[in-house]
């Protein structure tokens, strides 16, 4: 697999109009240069649909970093599309996951700056289920297998594969979140010497203090540096580098 690259010169200076993968169930999809400076995730958005793009899932942020081997910024801190809403059913909390490439279907790509305003004035993003977003999220992720229950933080999972699959790669979290980039992802940690992947979640204790049966509390998903993935989300000092996504593909689970 490779990265392959269309660009150009103007005024001495090289610009990738685009990078396309050898990734199994990329194809077609186009992602844009990096931006060349941390940005909110307000900013992010704006940056990738100002390049007629959307901005990166989760998924592709794995995808373009193992093929990437670290061009164009791509091990830095990763704003993405992807949300986690967390919500509560009975006693128990979960966490669905969702990157929808529409704009009118992303919570994210259409009302981030909701959750920036929020944290300015030191609140959490908090909705109630029936916000229309919301259920929608909640249906798509059900259907996909993208609810999971939240789990005490930090999660620490091996990322060297026994038999044919890992701790990480296997972990109902990660699937959740890289699909079926998951194992791909873990063979690449593993041979780069990251013996451990990281996944933090927002703790039980946070989500019982501002969730309750009526409604849920929505985060950006944030990755990290190679290494770890951080689901806690988006706070108002929280920044990344971004990058715009064309042509993107809805969410793939690994293939049992």
């Amino acid at each position: 697999m490779a990265l392959n690259e269309t660009r150009f010169v103007q005024y001495g200076e090289t610009h990738i109009v685009k990078y396309e993968l050898d990734f199994p169930g990329f194809e077609g999809v186009e992602f844009t240069e990096s931006s060349k400076e941390v940005l909110t995730w307000p900013a992010a958005v704006k940056f990738a649909a100002d390049q007629n793009s959307v901005l990166q899932s989760v998924r592709e942020v794995g995808a373009f970093r193992i093929e990437a081997e670290e061009k164009d910024d791509a091990d830095r801190y990763q704003a993405t599309r992807t949300c986690a809403v967390y919500f509560k059913d009975g006693s128990n909390f979960y966490v669905a996951f969702d990157d929808a490439p529409e704009a009118s279907q992303n919570i994210i790509l259409e009302r981030v700056q909701e959750d920036y305003d929020a944290a300015f004035n030191g609140r959490e993003w908090i909705l109630p289920k029936t916000d229309r977003h919301i259920a929608q999220i909640l249906k798509r992720a059900e259907k996909s297998d993208r609810v999971i229950p939240v789990v005490e933080s930090l999660l620490e999972l091996m990322t060297k594969a026994s038999t044919c699959s890992s701790e990480f790669g296997s972990n109902d979290t990660v699937q959740a979140l890289l699909g079926d980039v998951a194992e791909p992802y873990a063979r690449m940690l593993h041979k780069r010497d990251y013996h451990k992947g990281l996944v933090y979640l927002l703790t039980l204790s946070i989500l019982d203090k501002h969730v309750d049966a009526q409604s849920a509390l929505v985060r950006p998903v944030g990755v990290g540096c190679v290494s770890f993935f951080s689901v806690v989300g988006v706070d108002l000092f929280d920044v990344g580098r971004a990058r715009g996504v064309r042509n993107a593909h809805n969410f793939h689970r690994k293939q049992k």
